[in-house]
């Protein structure tokens, strides 16, 4: 789940091959969460046309059986 911000740089199916990857790698979720945020990130205002400096949130649910 995440707000508008989120979608802005990425599709949907980026962000969850994101997180897909990341979970096969054993990472937390709060490091996948920030770390998905820093790639959301602008690096550049003027070459991303603001695109990456909206507000952010993300949560990420595992409905996985523990």
């Amino acid at each position: 789940m995440g707000c508008d911000g989120i979608w802005e740089t990425k599709t949907s199916q980026q962000i969850v091959d994101y997180v897909y990857i990341q979970m096969q790698r054993k990472v937390k979720l709060n490091k996948i969460a920030e770390g998905l945020l820093d790639t959301l990130l602008s690096p550049n205002v003027t070459r991303t046309e603001g695109k990456g400096c909206d507000n952010m949130s993300v949560i990420i649910l595992d409905f996985r059986k523990q």
